[in-house]
């Protein structure tokens, strides 16, 4: 890997997801801090995708039922936002 390449990109952590045992109240909580409420999308009784956003914020969380396979509370996957993805790639 070229340090060079993927220095020169403009790269920022985007989103994190992670699962909760309790939607609506991760959804309180966050909301009480002041969050943002960006999408709250459910699909039947299997899936329910909440995303929140801290004010002055470019990173946003989802949570919800459904949206990874990890147990609730355990963060499992992180987007990396880059302006120019096939750039981005090829320097890594």
């Amino acid at each position: 890997m070229s340090s060079n390449h993927v220095n020169s990109q403009n790269m920022k952590l985007e989103v994190v997801v992670f699962g909760v045992s309790d939607v609506d109240r991760a959804k309180a909580f966050y909301e009480n801090l002041g969050w943002r409420l960006d999408i709250d999308v459910a699909e039947g009784d299997d899936f329910r995708g909440v995303q929140m956003t801290p004010h002055n914020s470019e990173a946003s969380i989802i949570f919800g039922k459904g949206v990874i396979s990890a147990e609730p509370g355990s963060a499992h996957s992180l987007v990396l936002a880059v302006d120019e993805p096939p750039g981005a790639a090829r320097g890594l």
